[in-house]
Parts: C-alpha cells; sequence; structure tokens
C-alpha cells in the first residue's frame, strides 16, 4: 500500500504555510489505512477515538485529499470526533483508471464507505465535506440509505446544474459542449487548466503548491469526471431532502465559489439548516478570524449530531 509516510511528500510543503493551529507535528499524525472497495484499493487516514458517539468523514474535492485536510480532521477529533479521511478514487493515493473515474464513482464510493464505518464501528456517521466535497456529502446523503447520515457540515455547497456555478467554478466557458459527446472522456488535463487553483486561499505559497501537487490541485483529470459532475442527477432534489440537519459554513471572501451558490442550496433543504459566515476566510479556510468560528461551529455541530461528542476533552483518545 503507498503512504504519505513514505511515497508521497507534496503534502508536507503546504505545513509551514499554514498558521500554528493547523499545524501537525509527528505526533499529530493520522493512521493510515487501505479499504479495498470495487477492485480499488482506497487510502484511508484516520484519526481513531474508540470512545467517541460518532464518526465523521471528512470529504475534499477537486483540489484535494485526505491528508492535505487532515489539520481538519484532527480539529474534529480534538473535539471528540473518530475521523476517516479518504483520498477519492483517482485523488491522493487511490489509483483509479481514467475510464472509471467519474463523479458518481465518487457518490458510490462515499455511501458505501458510509455503511462500512457504520459496520465497523457501530456508531452513526456525519459528513464534512470541503470545496466541491460539500456537496459531494449532500448527494451521498442523498443516495444512501434513511438514517445512514446523521448531519452534514460543509465549507461550500455548489449545485453543477446552476448556470452560475457553471459558468464560474471552471475554466471552460462553454461546458455545454462537452455534455452532448463522450468522446473525449478519457482526455486526462491537469486541474489547474479546468479550475482556479490559484484562488484557494489568501496564502500564495499555499496556492502555489496547489498548483502543482500530484496528490491534489496539480493532478491530471479526465474530461469524463467534470462531465460526469456537470450531468449528475441527484438521488432527490434539495427541498425534498429531509434525512438530517446541514451546517453550511462559508468563507466570505472565498473568490471561487461565492456564498449566494452555496445559500440557494441550503436555503431550500426541508432540513434544520444553520449558516454560519467564516470572516475573513477565502475558499480553503485557513485565515482568521474565520478559523476560529469554523473550529467552534464544528464543536457546536459535533455535539448537535450526536450529544456527547464535543463533551470529550481536546485530545482525548
Amino acid at each position: 500500500m503507498p503512504t504519505y509516510a513514505c511515497d508521497a511528500r507534496a503534502w508536507r510543503s503546504y505545513r509551514d504555510h499554514l498558521p500554528p493551529s493547523l499545524r501537525l507535528g509527528s505526533e499529530d499524525l493520522p493512521q493510515e489505512c487501505s479499504w479495498s472497495w470495487d477492485g480499488l484499493a482506497v487510502h484511508l487516514d484516520r484519526y481513531e477515538r474508540p470512545d467517541s458517539p460518532l464518526t465523521v468523514v471528512v470529504v475534499h474535492g477537486a483540489g484535494g485529499y485526505g491528508r492535505l485536510l487532515a489539520p481538519f480532521g484532527r480539529m474534529l477529533a480534538d473535539a471528540g470526533a473518530d475521523v476517516v479521511l479518504p483520498d477519492l478514487p483517482g485523488y491522493g493515493l487511490t489509483a483509479c483508471p481514467p475510464g472509471r473515474m467519474r463523479y458518481e464513482t465518487w457518490v458510490t464510493c462515499l455511501v458505501d464507505l458510509i455503511d462500512a464505518e457504520r459496520a465497523r464501528t457501530g456508531r452513526p456517521v456525519a459528513l464534512f465535506g470541503m470545496s466541491m466535497g460539500g456537496m459531494l456529502a449532500l448527494h451521498a446523503a442523498m443516495a444512501a440509505p434513511v438514517g445512514a447520515v446523521a448531519g452534514i457540515a460543509a465549507t461550500t455547497l455548489m449545485d453543477p446544474r446552476d448556470r452560475r456555478v457553471r459558468r464560474g467554478a471552471g475554466r471552460l466557458p462553454t461546458p455545454a459542449a462537452l455534455l452532448r459527446t463522450g468522446v473525449a472522456d478519457r482526455l486526462r488535463l491537469p486541474m489547474p487548466l479546468l479550475a482556479p487553483i490559484e484562488r484557494m486561499s489568501s496564502v500564495r505559497p499555499i496556492n502555489r503548491r496547489c498548483l502543482v501537487d500530484p496528490q491534489g490541485g496539480g493532478n491530471r483529470v479526465p474530461i469524463g469526471f467534470l462531465r460526469s459532475w456537470l450531468t449528475y442527477a441527484p438521488a432527490c432534489e434539495p427541498q425534498e431532502f429531509d434525512r438530517c440537519p446541514v451546517l453550511l459554513a462559508h468563507p466570505v471572501r472565498d473568490r471561487w465559489t461565492p456564498t449566494e451558490w452555496s445559500r440557494d442550496v441550503l436555503d431550500r433543504l426541508a432540513v434544520p439548516t444553520t449558516f454560519v459566515p467564516l470572516q475573513g476566510c477565502e475558499h480553503l479556510p485557513v485565515e482568521e478570524p474565520g478559523l476560529t468560528t469554523l473550529r467552534e461551529a464544528l464543536r457546536d455541530w459535533l455535539g448537535a449530531v450526536a450529544p456527547g461528542a464535543a463533551s470529550l476533552p481536546s485530545g482525548a483518545a
């Protein structure tokens, strides 16, 4: 099994450019393991909390991967949650043939991971999605069995069917042309050619590293993945989603996915919702004071989704 300890080093280059509270030392790193799923070896990072009443799956988007979001996983673990950070097929250390790398593959993989985690621990599972992972978490909760997901937290909720999202989330001026044919589906292009990765944060060194990170923002993505995202048909409409509460903690200064895109989805949901603006934060929320607001919002969310999860002392195992 390839590991971040031995086989990939790009993730380490972000550390010195993160705020001190997000910098992981050797004692803070997650445990690595592999989950066999549908013929693929899915890489998982874990922060195990055996006494936690809840498991949180942290869901990355098209510019990240599990280990890149490990500082936020550690944030959840410090608040008392058992945490799993998957590398979804084709990202991080989870290899995937280009012909299989599709958005619906990500949804199915996430649904099956939720089921596997519930079977493994007997605990409820909640989802924390960042960037494109926010809507992916919602799509997975829609597709999962009733009761499988206890709650959702997200930093963005962008519906790819929204014309504003199609125009603004990527670089392609005429995505409709992609929807008419699958001829180019196997063609792999660098992610920076498809989306404005340079808008990830206000910290330019983070953006530069993300642009060339082979596990994340510098990854080569099949055109078919983009096409499948743009044409994905969710299991239900947002106004029909009535399965679990949703927290949206959205960066106020996000230059990539504006707040109104996410609010339009959030305000349609048929469940209790909470909106928390992250002041000073861009797309990847690493700036203050929003980072502290996010930490507090996630702790409150854990307490609401699974009473007792937020009562464990910081760093408790």
